[in-house]
């Protein structure tokens, strides 16, 4: 049986990357997880005079400073911990293209969750990891925590969930609640919907109270958003709010199912200003 979170991690060094990890470090601490970084790096070539052929010996001088790097990153980030305890992490050094490393790795390994950062625009993301955080939102039963530029260090104090009551199932908000229990946040349930602002969502309010049954001790509360502009209005909503961690549930249909489409997934990752989880 599998005894601890196993947290994914994939890093190019950059100031994103490092945030990501540094985010990776809370969660994994609060949830006693190991934490795997992972880095994928292009063969090297050799001479351009000859037909081009691998070359074994500078790959492997390159994956050992990489190697390097990582240890680096690590006793930084150590340096600079200030919460109390420490996860266990590991180092993963592959050669190949970003994408195919990080996608092959995904499938082999029973990861719990993904954390990959991103900025404006996406540049981090189109360098180090190209579509395949589309492809691994869409496609990969395994959650996805997507880091925004200017995520701090604050707590988590308040998570809200993008709830389609047609086909998000109480025990697949229950479990995400229980998995960040540790958290001790504030639950916010948000449903996209097309009634009168002053008409109760009754199948949300239905939600909150089994979920208060199952969690007495756990703050919950219901909102209503119009279908009109989510990523506008979900900004809005959690600005207003305060909310410090936005999760979203795949779908193959539904008005969520169709959001996390390629190009709206590449979308709703730039323009939100806090961490999405998509599970």
């Amino acid at each position: 049986m599998k005894s601890r979170t196993k947290i994914l991690v994939p890093v190019d060094f950059s100031p994103t990357a490092e945030r990501a990890f540094r985010f990776a470090l809370r969660i994994g601490t609060l949830l006693t997880a190991e934490i795997h970084l992972l880095h994928a790096i292009y063969p090297q070539m050799e001479n351009l005079d000859q037909p081009l052929q691998p070359s074994a010996s500078a790959t492997l001088t390159r994956s050992h400073l990489v190697e390097e790097k990582l240890q680096l990153l690590i006793e930084a980030e150590r340096e600079r911990w200030k919460n109390g305890g420490w996860p266990e992490i590991f180092t993963h050094v592959e050669i190949g293209n970003a994408i195919s490393v990080i996608k092959a790795r995904i499938k082999a390994q029973a990861y719990d969750l993904i954390v990959i950062g991103t900025r404006a625009r996406h540049e981090a993301m189109e360098n180090m990891l190209g579509t395949v955080a589309s492809d691994v939102v869409g496609n990969t039963s395994c959650p996805v925590i997507v880091i925004p530029e200017q995520t701090g260090d604050l707590p988590i104090s308040r998570i809200a969930h993008a709830i389609e009551p047609r086909w998000v199932q109480e025990d697949m908000v229950s479990a995400v609640i229980n998995r960040f229990r540790p958290l001790h946040a504030e639950v916010h349930l948000v449903r996209f919907s097309d009634l009168p602002a002053d008409e109760p969502p009754r199948q949300l309010l239905a939600l909150k109270t089994a979920l208060g049954d199952q969690f007495p001790q756990l703050p919950v509360k219901t909102h209503r958003l119009s279908k009109q502009d989510l990523i506008r209005d979900m900004n809005q909503f959690i600005e207003r709010e305060k909310i410090d961690l936005l999760i979203m549930y795949r779908s193959a249909s539904g008005i969520l199912g169709r959001l996390f489409h390629r190009s709206r997934t590449r979308l709703m990752a730039r323009h939100t200003r806090i961490p999405l989880l998509v599970i």
